[in-house]
């Protein structure tokens, strides 16, 4: 189980306003922060189902691959991973684990990438896997959001006026905005330039669960040049932080340091409670 922690930050104190960190990347040594709540009902649905592997797509870095791998590992299910670009020799650590916790490693092109979601692109890999189950990419899907949705509890979500969370897909914050009060306001910290994207994304997911009324907002102003970049601004950023709150640069760091700004210019106002969600990953800043 995560611990909700209090921070104890000078800014925080000076603002008036109580930061407490759900800290989901003590979750599992493995398979931390979010990954195993996206995870859950995706193998429900493979045991439920006549498959014998499962598979899925993500970067040379990825998270979620790495935890898919170790969870296969754990419950005698073979896995295959798409990697994202045609070389990945050497193997850097994140493959490198998910090698030795016996995935299978299948390098495609960016462009081939791009068409992960495309049903004739599915059918071509199925046809070398008949009985393989798919999850998209992230674990996302409806299967992930309804997962996500027990990453805070209602009970939880009450003490807390904001809740402040980092996206790529919009599970994880689709689940939470699902699940808690209409009076707790969901800052959603987009990790890329698409806020537009995200939004519709997050909105359809709600709308398949028949959810409405809920205060939810996208920020897309604290992606420090687009997805995975990583500044020098941001390094000596999550190097100063690193006393409160470990982070990594691609989720977390952005949304720690956008809830700083959130604060600084009083989006988030005195006197107020915030809960951030540790969304994990911190395997991948090796």
């Amino acid at each position: 189980m995560s611990s909700i922690q209090l921070i104890e930050h000078p800014l925080f104190k000076q603002q008036k306003v109580t930061v407490c960190v759900k800290r989901d990347d003590q979750v599992h040594p493995i398979i931390s922060g979010n990954k195993w709540y996206k995870l859950k009902y995706h193998f429900q649905a493979f045991f439920g189902g006549q498959y014998d592997c499962l598979a899925s797509f993500g970067g040379p870095y990825s998270n979620h691959l790495h935890a898919l791998a170790y969870a296969g590992k754990e419950k005698g299910v073979r896995t295959i991973g798409f990697i994202r670009g045609e070389q990945i020799l050497p193997l850097n650590p994140t493959l490198r684990d998910c090698v030795d916790w016996g995935m299978t490693l299948i390098p495609i092109s960016r462009q081939q990438y791009k068409l992960k979601h495309d049903l004739r692109t599915l059918k071509a890999y199925q046809a070398f896997y008949p009985n393989m189950y798919i999850i998209p990419e992230g674990g996302s899907g409806i299967l992930g959001v309804k997962g996500s949705m027990g990453m805070v509890s209602v009970e939880q979500a009450k003490s807390f006026d904001h809740i402040v969370v980092a996206a790529g897909t919009g599970t994880t914050a689709a689940g939470i905005i699902a699940n808690v009060s209409s009076a707790t306001k969901v800052h959603v910290i987009a990790a890329l330039k698409a806020k537009q994207w995200l939004e519709n994304e997050i909105s359809h997911y709600l709308d398949e669960l028949c959810i409405s009324g809920k205060q939810w907002s996208v920020f897309e102003d604290y992606t420090f040049g687009g997805y995975a970049k990583r500044p020098r601004e941001l390094l000596d950023f999550i190097e100063r932080e690193n006393k409160f709150l470990p982070l990594e640069p691609i989720y977390t760091a952005k949304a720690w340091f956008a809830l700083h700004e959130m604060i600084h210019e009083q989006i988030i106002p005195s006197n107020e409670r915030v809960l951030f969600i540790h969304t994990g990953g911190l395997q991948g800043w090796r």
